[in-house]
């Protein structure tokens, strides 16, 4: 801060800002400590009264001393209670307002009597203290200061009034104690009971898919996708939108199928499509011991996981999935869920097996090709640029050039540090993301893709491309700087940035207007000596502009600046139209650049191409939102010689609360490249090569044909029984009406079915046994939950498994059957050793009870299968209690646990 100013500078100040009193010349106090401070900062006169003129107001306020804080409250308000400041005692310089307290005695002093004007004021006991204590007097300044009030004045009043003031926790501890516990009375007050709400909330509701079976069921010739679900417990990623599109690709299909151990057994729960999981057997049988310790082993296994989309997306009946049991065992980490996933897959899968996912990046230094680093492997790759780069950016070639010649295009210049990134052992399949800061509106995806530039053996050529690149953008930086300096103007102290054209365009309207009016000054003295009646009969611009020379130099001036401005706004503005010109020709040659190496058939190729082609076959707008191009083969009517695999595009799109979640449509490739962009900026894309696609799929392994014959089996028995409510709400809604007596159930005699087959009670149909398993009213497999409607022996007493083993390993078991049984296994004749051993108070594992359904009696036809107790024989549901672990626990929602994994026979198969 610079020294006490003189005398004549502050009056200086005060005269220029008119701070001096007319007439008088005097400068008040405030005005000359106000000068004083102001002229302390350091800055000169001029700028000081510049300041002023530009905000008088602000410049009081700036360098005038406030000290209405100290007297203010601790929310900032005028404190009007206690101590406190008023104007006046402001304009005078006081700080505080003392008040006395209401009873003067001060050390045992007798209080002077009280006269005119009020209690004696006695001495202050302590000196003033600026803690904001309120005076008794003083209206409460906040809500909470004004209940806490209230409440002292209500237990004031009970302690004078003579009442016991209230306690809170339980105060009553003798016998007509309240008792919590269940409600095991003989008879209850009827007064006692209401109803409440026991179902789940309509957000929990929300979270699990409502609609209907029938609109969730798969299109003929349409593709599964698989989907996240909302309320999931993982961030919002695309892996299920990835999974499907890889899925349509045979080679990868094959690859994923093939990753890991294959299973003996896949397990089976009715909620896994939803996004429920499916444990190994050795946990499921801790569960059942409740002596599960929660850790990765507990969870299931990541390549059966695949495993089991893939075989979903193959055969399933639904017309979409929930990826979520998936996502749940990739690894958290910083990086996206999509790359940890392929992270996950490389880390855990033979390199072989996953060769088709894989790519490796090399380092090297552009001038010298020499290697900088190691390779690296990656199967995904993610475009995280800047703002500026998509500025410049308007194709994926270009967007990948950001990411492969990082260096080239970011300095502008190529020198001994500068590196590049060449890919080598590149992969059958490429898949890219848009990501980063402010992505474009729109950019140019190819349908075929090249990765001709990029390859280990164009590493020549890409040095040249990059040096032509660098010196584009060294002239495209130039050219936008010297448009800025164009455009813009930065004042020297303050930094501050000011529109050139703005300013110029400003000044000219000022220095018009100013000459606007000495023009009119000169009119106006030639049109007062005019006579009156003169006056009225001209008009004020015929009057002759007659000006003093002081007039004229003053106007010969102001025309001279418009005539300078407008010179200046016409040299900008040609100054501007030559970088523009400048800015479209570098960027053409950017474009041009930008195909170098991406058409096998433009001509001048020193030689062809020696990378494969690409072609697009899915892309991801959003977590439930793929396009996917599916190869068809050519129906027998289109056959014909030319004829050969058709490629089809779908729109898989699931949306919440819909009346049809699902859909799966047929779009053109135009519309993907028309939509991509309008549902998002971030976009996902996979490329594959024709080797790829042409490959031929592998069939399924017996256990996962097994998996998704259950699947299926669990979707068609939902089918039923929306099939059955409905036809129930029909015949309750018509039986008033209806007359005629329901016609007896029709048993066929002499037939080949007895008792001791699952071929009995099913009906009268001579086509096929298993017709009329789901034309029940309700079958007998769905006690419980009703998922699983599978023929299968009654574990709880059969006699070829081992009472050692626990239920889930006789699930999951995997092992041929035994001696004597038939691949379809069927339900053995129950004997009196059976039922014995049932009354005897043996567990019967086959019945759990669930909150899903009631038991429903059972015809006597129906009895066989029921016998041991009316559950199903075949299914094991027990809750899952064990130590919740930090992710996940499997109690939540109170979810059981089905298990099935038995061949069953199929009709639909």
């Amino acid at each position: 801060m610079a020294g006490q100013p003189s005398e004549a500078d502050i009056a200086t100040f005060c005269e220029w800002t008119a701070l001096v009193t007319e007439g008088t010349g005097i400068i008040l106090d405030h005005d000359r400590a106000m000068a004083t401070v102001a002229l302390k900062s350091g800055r000169s006169v001029d700028q000081l009264v510049e300041e002023y003129y530009n905000g008088p107001e602000a410049f009081r306020k700036k360098y005038t001393w406030d000290d209405t804080a100290f007297g203010a409250d601790r929310d900032g308000a005028a404190n009007n209670t206690g101590i406190g400041t008023s104007n006046a005692s402001l304009s005078h310089g006081h700080a505080f307002n003392i008040e006395a307290p209401d009873s003067a005695v001060i050390q045992g002093v007798a209080p002077a009597p009280d006269n005119f004007y009020g209690q004696s004021a006695g001495a202050p006991s302590r000196p003033p203290s600026r803690t904001n204590n309120r005076s008794p007097l003083g209206a409460p300044t906040s809500a909470a200061q004004e209940d806490e009030d209230l409440q002292a004045a209500i237990r004031n009043s009970a302690i004078e009034s003579g009442l016991t003031p209230q306690e809170a926790g339980v105060t009553t501890t003798g016998a007509n104690a309240a008792y919590f516990g269940p409600a095991n009375r003989a008879d209850y007050d009827s007064n006692s009971w209401a109803m409440v709400p026991t179902g789940v909330d309509s957000s929990e509701s929300k979270s699990n898919d409502d609609s209907a079976p029938s609109l969730r069921k798969r299109e003929q010739g349409a593709p599964a996708f698989l989907v996240q679900q909302p309320h999931s417990r993982t961030e919002q990623h695309r892996l299920g939108s990835i999974l499907t599109i890889l899925h349509e690709i045979p080679l990868v299909r094959n690859a994923l199928l093939s990753a890991g151990e294959p299973a003996a057994s896949y397990g089976h729960n009715s909620e896994w499509w939803k996004g429920q999981p499916i444990y190994k057997p050795h946990v499921l049988a801790a569960m059942e011991r409740d002596e599960l310790q929660w850790g990765d082993d507990a969870k299931p296994d990541f390549h059966e996981e695949i495993h089991r989309l893939m075989a979903f997306l193959d055969q399933t009946e639904r017309s979409y999935g929930s990826v979520e049991a998936m996502a749940y065992l990739v690894p958290a980490s910083s990086y996206p869920l999509e790359r940890q996933f392929f992270d996950s897959l490389h880390d855990h899968t033979d390199p072989e097996v996953i060769k088709p996912l894989t790519h490796s990046a090399h380092t090297i230094y552009t001038m010298t090709l020499e290697n900088y680093q190691e390779p690296s492997r990656f199967s995904y790759l993610s475009f995280e640029l800047q703002k500026d780069q998509y500025e410049k950016t308007k194709t994926l070639y270009e967007a990948l050039d950001w990411v492969v010649w990082n260096d080239a295009c970011t300095w502008t210049e190529i020198t001994p540090e500068t590196k590049m990134v060449y890919l080598d052992e590149i992969g059958e399949v490429m898949i890219m993301a848009i990501d980063g800061t402010e992505p474009p509106e729109s950019m140019d995806i190819p349908e075929v893709w090249y990765p001709e530039r990029y390859l280990a053996g164009r590493k020549e050529e890409a040095r040249v491309i990059q040096e032509h690149i660098a010196w584009v953008f060294n002239r495209l930086y130039k050219a936008g700087s010297m448009e800025y300096e164009a455009t813009n103007w930065v004042e020297n102290d303050t930094y501050k940035v000011y529109d050139v054209k703005e300013m110029l365009e400003k000044t000219i309207k000022e220095y018009e207007g100013q000459v606007q009016y000495l023009d009119g000054l000169g009119r106006f003295r030639e049109l007062q000596k005019l006579a009156d009646d003169e006056k009225q009969s001209v008009r004020p611009e015929d009057v002759p502009c007659v000006k003093t020379a002081e007039e004229e130099e003053l106007s010969k001036t102001a025309e001279q600046m418009v005539k300078r401005c407008r010179q200046l706004l016409s040299e900008q503005e040609a100054k501007l139209a030559k970088l523009k010109w400048e800015r479209e020709r570098l960027t053409e040659r950017q474009r041009s650049l930008g195909k170098l190496l991406t058409d096998p058939n433009h001509p001048g190729l020193s030689k062809p191409f020696i990378g494969k082609k690409y072609l697009l076959r899915g892309v991801s707008t959003g977590k439930d939102v793929t396009y996917v191009c599916k190869r068809e083969e050519p129906s027998l009517i289109e056959l014909d010689e030319n004829s050969g695999p058709v490629d089809q595009w779908w729109r898989l799109s699931y949306t919440t609360g819909d009346a049809q979640p699902a859909k799966a449509e047929r779009v053109s490739y135009e519309l993907v490249m028309r939509q991509m962009f309008q549902e998002t900026r971030r976009p996902m894309f996979v490329y594959a090569t024709e080797d790829a696609i042409n490959q031929t799929p592998v069939p399924l392994s017996d256990a996962l044909q097994r998996f998704v014959r259950a699947e299926n089996k669990n979707f068609r028995q939902e089918l039923s029984r929306e099939t059955t409510d409905g036809a129930t709400e029909a015949r309750d809604a018509n039986a008033n009406t209806s007359r005629v007596s329901p016609a007896k159930r029709q048993y066929r005699s002499g037939s080949v079915d007895s008792m001791d087959t699952n071929r009995a009670s099913l009906g009268g149909s001579d086509t096929n046994s298993r017709d009329g398993d789901f034309e029940l009213d309700h079958d007998v497999f769905s006690a419980g939950d009703g998922a699983v409607d599978i023929a299968m022996p009654d574990l709880s007493h059969s006699q070829i498994i081992d009472n050692s083993k626990s239920l889930a390993e006789v699930m999951y078991s995997g092992g041929a059957p035994a001696a004597g049984t038939s691949d379809v296994l069927s339900v053995p004749q129950l004997t009196e050793s059976s039922n014995e051993a049932s009354a005897s108070g043996d567990v019967d594992v086959s019945r759990t009870v669930t909150p899903d359904f009631e038991d429903q009696p059972k015809g006597p036809e129906m009895q066989e299968r029921s016998s041991n107790g009316g559950g199903s024989p075949f299914m094991a549901r027990r809750s899952i209690h064990f130590g919740s672990p930090p992710p996940y626990d499997p109690r939540d929602e109170q979810k059981t646990i089905k298990i099935m994994d038995m061949e069953m026979p199929d009709e639909h198969q």
